[in-house]
């Protein structure tokens, strides 16, 4: 017997999840309201599971660093706001690998810089806004920064939007709402270490906040094919009201 968020009574949330979502690396779901997925610490977010099985759950100790759940945020389903100053979540045992693939439902309220995902402890991959523009960015790069990729379209992320980016090691290629960007270098310089910063930058490097809300992210350690990455991208479409 299953109850409205699609769980049974052993908790298992994953009825109706298409098949490729269940190969997820990393799932975190703000529109599960089960304890499954969000547990709060005085109404707002101190831990964000990862509902992948994988158990790269993204946790907030700090009461006023913790993103707020916000009801009917987007097609009837909860989103988290992140504030733009404080508010940031940590994996500490995720790793990406070079070959990647990274999906959002996400919207900007600001044009500043700011973070979805990135690197926790070395900043190395950049998911969020960039140039200083609400508009859609990734970047990637090798130790220093000295050598980077940027990807900005014309099209903002002040409204809510399908991001992604589908990396093979080498080049990578973003998407927002299922058109692609320009492809540019992935090259990290190796492997990134472990650690995932939802919402921030790295620790104690420029903050780079997250000012507006987060409705699911996925990552994939895996180069998506076409085929797949519109799988994943439908599926975020027909959940969220999106195209």
């Amino acid at each position: 017997k299953l109850d409205g968020n699609l769980n049974d009574s052993s908790g298992n949330n994953r009825h109706g999840t298409p098949p490729i979502i269940q190969t997820s690396s990393l799932w975190l779901d703000a529109a599960d309201t089960s304890t499954n997925s969000i547990q709060l610490g005085s109404g707002n977010v101190q831990t964000w599971k990862d509902k992948s099985g994988n158990g790269h759950d993204a946790n907030q100790s700090a009461g006023g660093s913790r993103p707020s759940p916000v009801s009917n945020g987007l097609n009837g389903l909860q989103v988290l706001s992140f504030d733009g100053t404080a508010d940031h979540l940590v994996s500490t045992t995720f790793v990406l690998e070079n070959a990647h693939s990274i999906y959002a439902v996400a919207k900007s309220d600001s044009n500043g810089w700011g973070r979805i995902v990135a690197g926790a402890t070395n900043g190395y991959y950049f998911f969020g806004n960039g140039n200083g523009t609400n508009n859609f960015s990734t970047f990637y790069g090798s130790g220093s920064w000295n050598e980077y990729a940027d990807n900005t379209p014309a099209s903002s992320v002040a409204n809510a939007s399908i991001l992604g980016v589908v990396s093979d090691g080498t080049n990578a290629t973003p998407y927002q709402n299922g058109s692609a960007l320009n492809t540019k270098s992935s090259n990290m310089g190796g492997a990134a270490p472990a650690g995932l910063m939802v919402g921030k930058h790295q620790t104690g490097n420029n903050s780079q906040y997250w000012d507006g809300f987060m409705g699911e992210i996925i990552i994939f350690n895996k180069n998506h094919s076409v085929n797949e990455r519109e799988e994943v991208e439908g599926y975020l479409a027909q959940k969220w009201g999106l195209t």
